[in-house]
């Protein structure tokens, strides 16, 4: 009899948990938005923050920074301090969370976790030309275009573009796409399985690494670098009489001078093929 009774328990506990999975599908969606611009002077300092939603910014006035942002919610599943969909958007309405420091503005960061539970937050932003961007998302993508930099970009599945930027780049993503393009100085990219491409002419060392994607790197008609690239299981094409690709049984390993010369440019992948032209 006990035996049954637990049984009755445990299989009222299981569809109660079925029933709650889906908290999307069930829960009221609630949609907002807000915008707020900060007056700043000389060079600006951005960092923006995004759980889910995707992030761009772009060159915009020299003398503000312009937040623009859309949001969804679909209530908290916090249980000690929850708030149902509309309390969500309502409170990051009244609130937004942007916020000027003595170091640089601040942009997408809030203290009460609940309040950020199962919101997605869309933001485009428009700085000074003269700014550096430190942007993080974790299911988002990234576009920053045209700003002097430097831009320290990191995600966790998201696609990461990154166009124009006159200072160093760094850019990390566990299974996204890097894409850096019309670049010239330094640049550090990274990705677990995620392709990354490469388009410009390094003045500065480019330092690129991948387990299982592929690295593309374009290189200007007139220009060139100085290459060491090396993969363990994937191909290397690098069609250049300077660039001498070693063939061993463990990996492969091109170094040389491509075209006119350059900048340095490193490149390892596990599994992933590399291509230079």
């Amino acid at each position: 009899m006990i035996r049954s009774s637990v049984k009755f328990v445990i299989l009222g506990l299981a569809a109660a948990l079925a029933a709650g999975c889906d908290v999307r599908a069930e829960t009221p969606r609630a949609e907002g938005s807000f915008e707020q611009t900060i007056d700043v002077s000389g060079s600006a300092d951005v960092e923006v923050f995004s759980r889910s939603g995707n992030i761009r910014v772009q060159a915009g006035r020299s003398d503000s920074i312009h937040v623009s942002a859309r949001m969804s919610a679909y209530g908290s599943d916090i249980w000690l301090n929850g708030y149902n969909a509309q309390e969500q958007i309502g409170r990051l309405q009244a609130h937004p969370p942007v916020e000027q420091t003595s170091a640089g503005v601040r942009i997408g960061f809030v203290d009460d976790d609940a309040l950020l539970s199962n919101v997605t937050i869309n933001y485009d932003i428009t700085v000074p030309p003269n700014t550096r961007v430190r942007a993080t998302s974790r299911s988002g993508n990234q576009t920053i275009d045209e700003i002097s930099g430097p831009v320290d970009s990191t995600s966790r599945s998201g696609d990461i573009r990154i166009g124009r930027v006159s200072g160093d780049v760094d850019a990390t993503t566990r299974s996204g796409r890097i894409a850096v393009t019309g670049h010239s100085h330094g640049v550090h990219a990274s990705s677990r399985s995620g392709n990354i491409d490469l388009d410009g002419q390094p003045s500065r060392t480019w330092v690129v690494g991948t387990r299982s994607g592929d690295v593309d790197i374009s290189l200007a008609p007139d220009g060139g670098a100085e290459l060491d690239a090396q993969t363990r299981s994937g191909h290397i094409d690098a069609d250049h009489r300077s660039v001498e690709v070693v063939e061993t049984h463990r990996n492969k390993h091109a170094t040389g001078v491509v075209g006119n010369g350059g900048g340095r440019v490193e490149v390892t992948t596990t599994s992933g093929s590399i291509r230079v032209r």
